[in-house]
């Protein structure tokens, strides 16, 4: 069966859950039962320490089980689009775009620090077990121990057994294995937050025009129907604006400023300084006052 891969890209924590969710409520377009299929994309490279995979690790393995994958989704709900999210996707750009060169792209970029404070409590969150089980269906069987042995430990160092060692929450970029272990939470966050949105705007310049698109949360929450209106019609994703209009209709401005409520002045100092001081959103064209 024949499907358009749409590949949702976003920082933890900017959305892209209630984006997915909004997306798949329409005719024609669905996704996996399941959060995150990361396990799907990392089969055959365990070992890379990060997520921020390589295009020339996308062997012919790789590109055979996302496939598959994506077949999977496309037949058991008739599919025309299948829609993606998976967050360490923005670390890996490239090579996903080498496993589906026909994938379109639509990218969600929330305000920094409504979206590290968000990820700073989910980081320190306890682990769902509902969520994890949902997403374990999908771990390919010959990489289940190691996903096992992983959950296992993170629990552990939840609990501080393992002292001293390195623990990360989401995607992890190379960046982010340099961090020292006395950092805190919001530093990582904030590492977590930068590398995701500066990789994934590089690679994207890649991406031909018409088949990406970028919105902005705090747009989207407020003008939900307008916005996701927009970003189809470029995209060409046949949709229904009734249907659109029903979908919607969930979307909260809720958490629009939750930082300002939830962390304390020194800790939003503490991310402006981070993000005004680094280089790598400099040159990606991000500009923060300190």
């Amino acid at each position: 069966m024949t499907y358009l891969p749409l590949i949702i890209l976003g920082a933890p924590r900017s959305g892209t859950n209630i984006l997915r969710d909004v997306l798949t409520r329409l005719d024609g377009l669905a996704s996996w039962p399941c959060d995150e299929i990361n396990p799907i994309w990392r089969h055959g490279n365990l070992d890379f320490p990060t997520d921020e995979l390589p295009p020339d690790l996308c062997r012919s393995k790789q590109v055979a089980l996302i496939h598959k994958q994506f077949s999977w989704v496309a037949r058991k709900y008739s599919a025309e689009t299948v829609v993606e999210k998976t967050c360490a996707n923005c670390l890996r750009v490239g090579f996903v775009r080498t496993a589906l060169p026909n994938a379109k792209f639509l990218s969600i970029i929330r305000d920094p620090e409504d979206a590290i404070c968000s990820a700073i409590k989910k980081s320190t969150s306890t682990p769902n077990l509902k969520y994890i089980l949902a997403k374990a269906k999908f771990v390919p069987k010959i990489d289940f121990p190691h996903y096992s042995l992983k959950f296992l430990k993170s629990v552990i160092n939840k609990n501080k057994t393992f002292v001293g060692q390195k623990h990360f929450w989401g995607p992890v970029s190379s960046e982010m294995t340099k961090i020292s272990t006395e950092c805190s939470h919001l530093e990582k966050c904030t590492q977590q937050w930068i590398d995701c949105v500066t990789k994934s705007s590089e690679e994207l310049r890649k991406v031909p025009q018409q088949n990406r698109f970028q919105i902005n949360y705090e747009d989207f929450v407020m003008k939900p129907k307008s916005i996701l209106s927009e970003a189809l019609a470029h995209l060409n994703i046949r949709h229904s604006e009734k249907q659109l209009e029903q979908a919607v209709e969930d979307v909260s401005i809720s958490s629009l400023g939750r930082s300002q409520t939830e962390l304390d002045r020194s800790e939003i100092t503490r991310i402006r300084i981070l993000l005004s001081t680094n280089l790598n959103l400099r040159e990606a064209g991000f500009e923060f006052g300190s």
